[in-house]
């Protein structure tokens, strides 16, 4: 372009947007970044395949058996990885406007502000979505469901685990207000700010924080649904087509999936959940989620229903008409819970040369990568400049993230 003086303005415009998008928002900051490559797995195409942990059992004695019956096979469970999400802004920019300080400060302002918030919803309602453990309430939320979040995640045998509270602005509020009629100094009542803090540890959390805005899961519009035929998952590493099988999820046929959407979280009759380390029963049902709805009688749900062998979770298989319980029965802005790395941020790629435009690649404090082209029209005397931001966020444990769902009456 032989207009250097408007190509700097570019360039600076450009650096401005990436710092600016550099302030993560609420959720998305607690997540790791995970590197495609940096662990060892399989790869194909834009997903990456991460090997689970090797489970064995036990046996009784110390004399084994000659025939070999008894040797228990290695089962690589493999959990995919993938970077298909893109956010892109398109904006028509003046000449002047761009060598306008306070118009070029704005549109950073706009660019990195839509860009972040994007982000940080994506990833906050995917958690949401995809978390498999449930703790409902009649009532408003009280610190006593943190509680409880805190022993669904001990049950699911995450006791030596670091572990993350992120309240919604409805959770936090009526935590804090619980918190500021409950501590006093000295017999009297510390300030307002002091008493309604939500402090970094809450209900055992070892990190707790407060969402920037309100994401709702709806409630759930299906009824009678029960289950057609026992079921069960059985564990294993590849499909006919030597794809590896997603072992987190099952298809489960039901009597109709009519008002089933994927987030609606369950339970199913006389299913209850195992703790996975020493397999005996918490004697609390299993909750579920939809990931989604294949037909008019199936639906794809996790966790798998295993009740075999050294992976197994759930007590019983699923049984032929058992009841199907709904857990979100009403609207509620939900508060997630989850282990540490079990949400990861994932870096995207999509490269471009070429095509009569101009093109600057940056990448975030967080490893997100965003890709600006831009493209002068002489003409009319204006910049289009195209703003890209490549990424994912995987749930890939879904069984180490909860949310809490109050006023379930």
């Amino acid at each position: 372009m032989a207009d250097n003086s408007l190509l700097k303005d570019v360039m600076t415009l450009v650096d401005e947007v990436v710092e600016e998008t550099n302030i993560a928002a609420g959720f998305s900051k607690m997540l790791p970044t995970f590197g495609m490559g940096d662990t060892d797995g399989q790869r194909l195409d834009d997903v990456e395949y991460l090997p689970e942990d090797f489970r064995f059992e036990s046996n009784d004695g110390f004399v084994s058996l000659a025939d070999n019956s008894d040797a228990q096979a290695l089962t690589d469970r493999l959990i995919p990885i993938r970077r298909n999400k893109s956010l892109y802004i398109k904006s028509k920019i003046s000449t002047k406007e761009l060598r306008d300080p306070r118009l070029r400060k704005m549109a950073v302002q706009g660019f990195s502000r839509e860009m972040r918030n994007a982000v940080d919803i994506y990833c906050y309602n995917k958690a949401i979505t995809r978390a498999n453990m449930t703790v409902t309430s009649a009532d408003a939320i009280k610190q006593a469901d943190t509680s409880a979040a805190e022993v669904l995640m001990l049950d699911a045998g995450l006791g030596g685990y670091a572990s993350n509270l992120h309240l919604s602005i409805p959770h936090y509020k009526d935590l804090s207000d619980q918190l500021a009629l409950n501590q006093y100094h000295g017999g009297l009542p510390q300030t307002a700010y002091e008493r309604s803090i939500i402090p970094n540890q809450i209900g055992g959390f070892d990190q707790a924080s407060r969402a920037d805005y309100r994401l709702a899961l709806a409630a759930q519009g299906a009824s009678g649904v029960t289950v057609t035929g026992a079921q069960k998952h059985t564990v294993t590493t590849k499909d006919s087509n030597d794809v590896p099988v997603d072992n987190r999820e099952m298809s489960l046929t039901v009597s109709a999936t009519a008002g089933l959407k994927a987030g609606d979280k369950f339970t199913i009759a006389n299913v209850n959940r195992l703790n996975p380390e020493v397999r005996e029963t918490t004697g609390e049902l299993m909750t579920f989620t939809v990931n989604s709805v294949t037909n008019g009688t199936t639906a794809v749900i996790s966790p798998a229903i295993i009740v075999d062998g050294p992976y197994r979770n759930c007590s019983a298989q699923a049984a032929d008409s058992a009841a199907i319980s709904f857990l979100n029965i009403a609207n509620n802005s939900p508060s997630v819970f989850w282990a540490d790395d079990s949400i990861k941020l994932v870096p995207g790629n999509l490269p471009v040369e070429g095509g009569g435009v101009d093109k600057v690649d940056a990448t975030t404090e967080q490893g997100l990568p965003m890709r600006f082209t831009y493209w002068y029209d002489p003409d009319n005397e204006v910049m289009l400049l195209k703003a890209v931001i490549f990424f994912d966020c995987e749930v890939w444990l879904p069984s180490q993230v909860g949310v809490i769902l109050d006023s379930q009456a």
